[in-house]
């Protein structure tokens, strides 16, 4: 046991309660002005950054109250590190839609929310559960959290994709080809078509997006001005709210918090369809799909024409056999000005950037309906289906015979 100094007991004066930023670290608030006891996972943790915040204003931000923070076997509140981690924004005391400790109502409510579910837990009587939300045009902001452990299956998803951050506690995830953990701080998409199995631990809480399948297909449009896309599908990669998702995860932090105010900015419908806009802009430019690859040429410096001279003639005869040196003399340039300008400008090669190409085509054909997944594949320009399957899995976090699957379960 680790008590903290006086110097950092100050803070305490008025009941505010503190964390230690990068340790495993539960704090227990005994009383305003009183000592407060510090228990470190790990048994040197050391003291090496103290970060005080009002103890309401906290509970506020993360929009649970009082009985969520209540240890009911000695009446204290506790606080743990997960639930105060401060690579997150603070995202606003949402408007509760929904407080229970009644299993079925709390899988009712959800069955409305999302889709028709599967909710089971060992212990039922100690579920709390608590639902926030707030709408952006036709994005569904949630924050949830069940207050024990529980796990909820659910078949495909219909129409729709859930953008998920975990807030605290540990969440993980099951679904086709994958078993993923989802720590606090992880941001994740599931995809529509995509069934799963879901565990929440006893302190997990999660912001959940709910996105319109046709409102993400169609910004991907607008965003990079083509009309040939006609899905969207995520990869299976977690990423980090500290890291490579930070901007996006605060971008979304400060709409949250302007969602709670009366006067903010999203009281406007004009500015709401703007907000909608630029959330799926940032989702898409920021987590992996399978046009990952066109968002970042968004970002490039300008091509020179004999670049886009030679993607326009991969495009047009991608289901052909092209050698680097035809292609070369179609854009007009040599062969090694080709390769350069492909690196530095697209970041990638020409023959890897036209097996994207086929990629994509033989998803949106799969996906339509309109031939087999072998049929697809030689219709593209693919030889050797071993190579194809392996390529296509890699690209899209999926066998092409799932894609199939989720086909025919849209359609149905």
């Amino acid at each position: 046991m680790l008590k903290t100094g006086k110097q950092h007991l100050e803070g305490l004066r008025d009941g505010r309660v503190v964390y230690i930023g990068g340790e495993q670290v539960t704090g227990r608030t005994i009383g305003p002005g009183r000592p407060t006891a510090i228990r470190c996972a790990r048994a040197k943790a050391t003291l090496r950054t103290l970060v005080t915040m009002p103890r309401r204003s906290m509970i506020d931000s993360w929009c649970w109250r009082e009985p969520w923070l209540e240890d009911h076997t000695n009446g204290r509140r506790m606080l743990t590190s997960q639930m105060l981690d401060p690579a997150l924004p603070q995202f606003g005391a949402l408007p509760p839609a929904m407080r229970t400790h009644n299993l079925a109502e709390a899988r009712s409510h959800l069955d409305r929310v999302f889709t028709r579910h599967e909710l089971t837990t060992a212990t039922p009587a100690s579920i709390s559960f608590e639902h926030c939300h707030a709408a952006v045009g036709d994005i569904a902001v949630n924050i949830l959290g069940y207050g024990t452990d529980v796990e909820i299956s659910t078949p495909a998803l219909p129409d729709f994709y859930l953008f998920q951050v975990t807030l605290a506690g540990d969440v993980n995830i099951r679904s086709a080809g994958y078993d993923i953990p989802l720590p606090t701080g992880s941001v994740f998409v599931m995809n529509p078509g995509q069934s799963y199995r879901k565990h929440w631990g006893k302190e997990s809480r999660q912001l959940i997006l709910k996105l319109p399948q046709h409102a993400v297909e169609r910004q991907a449009r607008n965003d990079l001005e083509s009309d040939r896309i006609q899905s969207v599908r995520f990869a299976p990669v977690v990423m980090n709210s500290a890291r490579e998702a930070f901007s996006l995860v605060r971008y979304i932090g400060t709409i949250c918090a302007d969602l709670t105010d009366p006067n903010g900015l999203a009281s406007s419908a004009a500015v709401r369809k703007t907000i909608e806009s630029s959330i799926l802009s940032a989702i898409l430019a920021t987590l992996a799909n399978d046009h990952t690859d066109e968002f970042r040429l968004t970002a490039l410096p300008a091509m020179p024409r004999y670049v886009r001279r030679a993607e326009a003639y991969l495009r047009e005869h991608f289901s052909e056999p092209i050698s680097l040196s035809a292609l070369a003399t179609a854009a007009g340039v040599s062969v090694r000005t080709l390769q350069s300008g492909f690196q530095r400008y697209r970041n990638t090669t020409p023959s890897r950037l036209l097996r994207d190409i086929r990629l994509d085509r033989v998803r949106a054909e799969i996906l339509k309906g309109n031939a087999s997944v072998t049929e697809a594949a030689f219709d593209a320009g693919f030889q050797h289906l071993g190579r194809f399957a392996r390529s296509y899995a890699e690209r899209f976090g999926e066998t092409p015979s799932e894609t199939l699957r989720q086909s025919f379960n849209r359609k149905n």
